[in-house]
C-alpha cells in the first residue's frame, strides 16, 4: 500500500491517484488536509467515489492563513501497511517535521512532491531563511519529486540529483484533447453561437480572479485593444474571486461592451469557453491554466513577473515565446501588454497549432505517473 499525505485534495488529483494504483496494482490510500479558507478551490468532498481510499483529516488555518497545522495521526495508523509515504509539504504547515520524523522513524521510506521551493522570488538558500526550509524538506525526505525539468536541475545544485524525480502536473490533458478534436468538429463558430458570443476573436483569462493572477493589468490591456483596434474583440473571464465586483465596475466605468464574466465553470463547460477564445491571457500567476489552454489548441499570453520565469507556477516554463505563446517584459504597461495579445491574435492559426502540438507531445497522466513510479522503486529497492 502506499500512503498518501495531501496539502488538500483537487479534483484534478483524482486520476493521478487512480492511474497509479493501476499502474502499482495496490491500494493508494490518500488523507488530505483542507484549503486555507476562502481558496476558492474545487475539492474532493467525503463519501465521493474516486476510485481509491480517501480521508479529510481536521485541519486549523491560523489567521491570516500564513501558518497551517493538519492532523495526520489518523493516516500514521496506515504505516505498518504502507511500502512508502508521499507527502505534499507546506513550508507554512507546523505539522510536517513532526509527521515526517514519525514516518522515517518508522522505517517507510518518505516521498515528498512540491514545487521544491518558492517560485513567486529567486531561489536563494544561502540567503533567505524561508528558501533554507524549503531546501531543508527537500533534504530530509529520502526522494523528492518536482514538477518541472528546471525545478529537478535547480534542487540538484543543493542535493543528490538521483534523489530527485519529475513529475510533470496534468491538468487531464487527454481528455481535454479529446473534447477539443470534438469541438473542432462542431467547428469554432458554432461553439461560439451555442455560448450566445457573437464576435469573430476573443481573450479569455481562466483562473480565480485574485490579485496574484493581476486580471485588472488584462482589462487595463484589453481597454487599450478597443480603444486602438476596435470593438471586435471579445475578453471572457472564465472563473471567480474576491475581485470579480472591482473588475465588472471597472469593465462598466470604460465602457466595454463585450467583455463577459462568465462565473466559475469546469469540465467540458470551462474547455467550450476556452476553446471559444483565440488566447488565454494572464498577465501574472501561471499555472495549470497553461496546459489546460494548450490541450484545447489556445497559445497563452502572459508577462515576466522577475527574472525568468520568478512570479509564475513551473508550468509556465511550456511556454515558446513566438512559437505557442507570448511573454512581454516585466516592465510592461497596458499598451506593450495588449501588443503582445495582438500578435498573438494576428496569427492565431500559428500559435494555436503549436500550442495543440505541444500538448500531444508531453507525456501526459502516464507520464506524470512514470515520475510517482520511479521514486517508489527508488526509495523501495533493495538496500535503500
Amino acid at each position: 500500500m502506499i500512503l498518501v499525505l495531501e496539502q488538500w485534495l483537487a479534483d484534478y488529483r483524482v486520476p493521478v491517484y487512480r492511474r497509479l494504483q493501476e499502474r502499482l496494482g495496490e491500494d493508494v490510500v490518500v488523507y488530505h488536509a483542507a484549503p486555507r479558507p476562502g481558496e476558492g478551490l474545487r475539492i474532493v468532498v467525503p463519501g465521493q467515489d474516486t476510485g481509491f481510499h480517501h480521508e479529510a483529516v481536521p485541519t486549523w488555518w491560523l489567521p491570516g492563513g500564513q501558518l497551517v497545522l493538519a492532523d495526520f495521526r489518523r493516516a500514521l495508523r496506515h504505516l505498518r501497511e504502507a511500502r512508502a509515504v508521499i507527502v505534499r509539504p507546506l513550508i507554512r504547515d507546523l505539522g510536517f517535521f513532526p509527521t515526517a520524523w514519525w514516518v522515517k522513524r518508522r522505517g517507510v521510506p518518505l516521498i515528498g512532491w512540491s514545487h521544491g521551493f518558492s517560485h513567486r522570488r529567486a531561489f536563494a538558500p544561502d540567503r533567505r531563511l524561508r528558501d533554507r526550509g524549503h531546501l531543508a524538506i527537500v533534504r530530509y525526505v529520502d526522494a523528492y519529486i518536482c514538477y518541472t525539468d528546471d525545478a529537478r536541475r535547480t534542487l540538484a545544485e543543493h542535493v543528490e540529483p538521483e534523489r530527485l524525480f519529475v513529475a510533470r502536473n496534468d491538468p487531464g490533458t487527454e481528455g481535454l484533447i479529446a473534447v477539443r478534436k470534438s469541438l473542432e468538429a462542431e467547428g469554432r463558430a458554432a461553439v461560439r453561437r451555442g455560448l450566445g458570443l457573437r464576435l469573430e476573436r476573443y481573450v479569455s483569462f481562466i483562473g480565480r480572479l485574485q490579485e496574484r493572477k493581476r486580471p485588472r493589468e488584462l482589462l487595463a490591456a484589453y481597454a487599450h485593444i478597443v480603444d486602438t483596434h476596435g470593438a471586435d474583440v471579445g475578453l471572457l473571464f472564465i472563473g471567480d474571486g474576491p475581485l470579480r465586483p472591482e473588475l465588472e465596475r471597472m469593465a462598466s466605468e470604460l465602457e466595454l461592451e463585450h467583455v463577459h464574466f462568465v462565473g466559475a465553470r469546469y469540465g467540458e463547460e470551462a474547455a467550450r469557453y476556452l476553446f471559444a477564445s483565440d488566447v488565454m491571457a494572464m498577465p501574472g500567476w501561471l499555472g495549470l491554466s497553461v496546459p489546460h489552454a494548450f490541450a484545447l489548441g489556445v497559445p497563452v499570453v502572459s508577462r515576466y513577473v522577475g527574472d525568468g520565469l520568478v512570479g509564475h507556477a513551473p508550468e509556465a516554463a511550456y511556454i515558446r515565446p513566438g512559437e505557442n505563446g507570448e511573454f512581454a517584459r516585466a516592465d510592461a504597461d497596458a499598451a506593450t501588454f495588449a501588443e503582445a495579445i495582438l500578435r498573438v491574435l494576428e496569427n492565431r492559426a500559428f500559435y494555436s497549432r503549436a500550442a495543440a502540438a505541444h500538448a500531444e507531445n508531453v507525456p501526459g497522466l502516464d507520464g506524470m505517473v512514470d515520475g510517482f513510479v520511479a521514486a517508489i522503486d527508488y526509495v523501495t529497492a533493495p538496500g535503500e
